[in-house]
């Protein structure tokens, strides 16, 4: 099975993705970018210690980054703007930038004609992905979301991207990016997380959780990479000592 997040309000669904791939070992197996999705190149993330600590791991030193290329010349060490991962049967997408404005359906359609996603959808009970996207709690149809975590079917809608009903048939998420348009496209199954932006680790957490579960992982502490402990900025420091002080 396929997970493929929406880059959302708050980016939860990609710090949910994260929190999958650093905790269950996922492995880095392809590049999927195209020329439809805003560039993006960096150093790949890592765990840091044991016990989830994220603030005193230094990265690898240069000679230990040689070392794993003589082990494995085929790894990918850089991130792209598009991953896909794979741990077992389960397939994961990490989308580390949106779309370019207005090009969403060319980017989900080149997306998915890609041979090794086809094979990731692959099931015995047949084709099976999951969007996974967050949405404005703030502009929730019904005013207050009466579950934070939602959950929906694999759609029914028409495949047709032109047809005249589509729009009336998809369900509303504000903020959640092309999470509705993929339900419209493919019929794929989505998990939904209704939030307000702010600090967002916990509800990457719950929805991170949730995915586990349909993806029927095991259970385990879910750990944070190193990012993380920049995600939402570092803490004014306080008192003369440290510069600043009140």
């Amino acid at each position: 099975m396929l997970v493929l997040p929406s880059v959302s309000i708050g980016n939860v669904p990609q710090l949910a993705i994260d929190l999958l791939i650093y905790t269950y070992g996922f492995e880095c197996i392809k590049c999927l970018d195209n020329d439809d999705i805003v560039p993006f190149f960096g150093p790949m993330d890592y765990l840091g210690s044991a016990d989830g600590s994220v603030s005193e791991i230094s990265p690898k030193t240069s000679q230990d980054a040689k070392q794993d290329a003589k082990q494995d010349i085929n790894k990918i060490e850089v991130a792209t703007a598009v991953q896909l991962y794979k741990l077992g049967d389960v397939y994961l997408i990490q989308i580390r930038s949106p779309p370019v404005s207005g090009r969403d359906v060319p980017f989900l359609t080149k997306l998915f004609e890609d041979a090794d996603v086809k094979q990731a959808m692959s099931t015995d009970a047949g084709q099976q992905c999951i969007v996974v996207g967050s949405a404005d709690a703030g502009c929730h149809p019904a005013g207050v979301p009466s579950s934070k975590i939602e959950d929906i079917p694999k759609s029914s809608v028409l495949k047709e991207q032109n047809s005249p009903s589509l729009s009336s048939q998809l369900p509303s998420f504000p903020d959640s990016g092309y999470t509705s348009t993929a339900l419209g496209m493919f019929g794929t199954q989505a998990v939904v997380s209704w939030v307000y932006e702010g600090d967002n680790s916990i509800d990457a957490l719950e929805l991170a959780t949730r995915i586990v579960q349909l993806a029927k992982l095991p259970e385990k502490r879910l750990v944070p990479p190193i990012s993380w402990s920049r995600v939402y900025g570092k803490d004014i420091p306080l008192g003369v000592e440290e510069g600043i002080y009140c």
